[in-house]
């Protein structure tokens, strides 16, 4: 076409690592300019042994690949990345309600959102959606609950978890057992004066690295000499 190269960040069809960018306004800017004076004649091949090349540009369909999800949990923000194709702008929504939009280089996107609850995110280009991230992907799962005794000592727990996980064990919001590198199977006791001789308000949560903290999980209320015992 007579006009050179872009540079490699452009969001031009004359970037020279170019595979997802159609005709941009820039380079339609580039063939005025290059071409602004008028022809005096059109031109076709006289012999048969030339070779005219027709190049047809086609609609790029918008897609996100190579999601990558983190959390931080001292800025409470799910940090996001990825590559989006055929896009310069996504609209992130939470819970159905957009909150921001994320602009893309060079074919990557990365930014941090704050948020609260367990909801799906979604990348949007328009009413398109391109990527959903449910909670199961950026929050620790919920923990099992196989088998819950209490004698005259205290509680007795069989949990199923993740294993390296941090357990927390609160009664009424208040933190009163914490379990570090836990195993896929952990048991725990808590002894009456912990809980102060009542079972109620009781809850379990567990976070692994770079994961939101499970949902809670409500433990059962038990009397003396009770046990419970829950099949998955």
């Amino acid at each position: 076409m007579g006009i050179g190269h872009n540079n490699t960040d452009s969001v031009s069809v004359m970037n020279p690592a170019n595979r997802y960018y159609t005709i941009q306004a820039c380079d339609i800017n580039g063939m005025k300019a290059r071409y602004a004076t008028t022809t005096t004649f059109d031109s076709v091949p006289n012999n048969p042994g030339e070779i005219i090349t027709v190049t047809e540009y086609l609609h790029v369909q918008p897609k996100i690949t190579n999601i990558t999800t983190n959390y931080s949990s001292q800025s409470h923000s799910l940090i996001l990345k990825g590559r989006a194709i055929g896009i310069e702008h996504l609209t992130l929504t939470y819970q159905g309600k957009k909150v921001r939009t994320v602009n893309v280089k060079s074919g990557q996107f990365k930014f941090a959102q704050q948020f609260k609850g367990y909801g799906d995110f979604k990348l949007m280009k328009g009413q398109q959606v391109l990527a959903t991230i449910p909670s199961q992907q950026y929050a620790t799962p919920k923990v099992k609950v196989t088998s819950a005794e209490r004698t005259t000592k205290g509680i007795y727990y069989t949990l199923i978890g993740s294993r390296d996980a941090t357990i927390n064990i609160a009664q009424n919001g208040q933190v009163i057992k914490t379990i570090k590198n836990a195993s896929a199977t952990t048991k725990v006791f808590i002894p009456n004066a912990k809980i102060k001789n009542s079972t109620r308000g009781l809850t379990v949560t567990q976070r692994v690295t770079n994961k939101k903290t499970s949902q809670a999980v409500q433990l059962p209320p038990l009397k003396v000499n009770i046990k419970q015992v829950t099949n998955f």
